[in-house]
């Protein structure tokens, strides 16, 4: 694939290993075990946590129609940044709620982030409304209470030959639930950056963005975060394997001494195969700051504070650019 600038490929090794076992027992139907790679985690409806990369261990327990468990995440984004999540949800995951926790295992273990949540989904179809809160355990009371706040109403309308979804979204991050998080070094993983690539507007993005420049490792809180933003994307069927696709994001992320405006579009033809295999070609305007997201590699060894560190930036991790050809392939096995 291509981001405008350099050609790139990759061969990602992945493993799973899964116990399942029938109980039957005080209610509980089944105990699944989980460890490796757990494909992708979103936390409730995505306020926390969404299409994030995972590798860790997942506990789950399946009891009278409520899935409940704890998954252990061994990618974070903070130093050193590992996430604790128990959970308990319905089996169509309209309703749940959660405790996150970060986890410091550097020197010894504990968590030094505790966030405890709760999610909704209504279903109107083809409207569906997705609502989730969540208050820091560790938070400050004195400037605003350590809270976050999502809503998130979409469309979706899916048939054999074509898709189209449509989402709003509406976020709210208190000076008080971020400033925990600031307190540590921020470190970005080329994983997250993956994630992030499918998806502008989350929550990592509000938390850079919420970093003023660091003074000697100094780093302060910046104000409340809240942002409003939509997706519009889509496919149709031309001709036999012959597809269109589009997708076109928009996000305004409001802080207390800026407004990050951003506008991304992709759209193209694809080829598609089979399931697994698909060529694409088309336009793009989204691609990794340069001097943000630079792959620090190329210079050799560096620790992993130079090497992965984003607290000293106060800019957005994706940019809008001049609108670049990109085509490239997508294989599965």
């Amino acid at each position: 694939m291509s981001d405008g600038y350099d050609a790139k490929q990759k061969v990602v090794g992945r493993y799973t290993v899964d116990f399942h076992h029938n109980l039957n027992i005080f209610g509980i139907d089944k105990l699944i075990f989980k460890f490796g790679d757990l494909n992708k985690t979103t936390l409730g409806k995505g306020l926390l946590l969404k299409d994030l990369e995972s590798q860790g261990f997942d506990l789950e327990i399946d009891s009278l129609g409520w899935i409940g468990g704890l998954r252990y995440i061994g990618h974070g984004y903070s130093d050193p940044g590992d996430y604790a999540l128990f959970y308990g949800k319905t089996k169509n995951n309209n309703l749940g709620g959660y405790l996150f926790c970060s986890i410091d295992d550097s020197n010894y273990f504990r968590t030094y982030t505790n966030i405890l949540g709760g999610y909704s989904s209504l279903d109107f179809h083809p409207i569906e409304i997705d609502a989730e809160a969540a208050f820091g355990l560790d938070g400050q009371f004195h400037s605003t209470l350590p809270c976050a706040l999502l809503i998130a109403p979409k469309i979706s309308l899916k048939a054999p030959s074509h898709s189209l979804e449509i989402r709003l979204t509406g976020r709210y991050y208190s000076q008080a639930f971020d400033a925990w998080f600031q307190q540590f070094s921020f470190h970005k993983t080329y994983h997250g950056i993956e994630e992030e690539a499918q998806d502008f507007d989350n929550w990592r993005n509000y938390l850079i963005n919420s970093f003023p420049v660091s003074n000697h490792g100094v780093v302060s809180g910046s104000g409340d975060a809240k942002g409003v933003s939509s997706r519009v994307k889509g496919d149709q069927q031309i001709w036999d394997a012959l597809w269109f696709y589009g997708d076109i994001e928009w996000a305004r992320q409001y802080y207390s001494d800026r407004t990050v405006d951003s506008t991304f579009y992709r759209f193209g033809g694809e080829i598609r195969l089979s399931e697994y295999q698909r060529l694409y070609a088309g336009l793009n305007n989204k691609v990794l700051m340069s001097d943000a997201a630079y792959d620090y590699s190329k210079y050799g060894s560096y620790d992993s504070h130079n090497r992965d560190s984003f607290s000293g930036y106060n800019v957005p991790v994706f940019i809008q650019a001049n609108p670049f050809f990109e085509m490239g392939a997508s294989i599965a096995f």
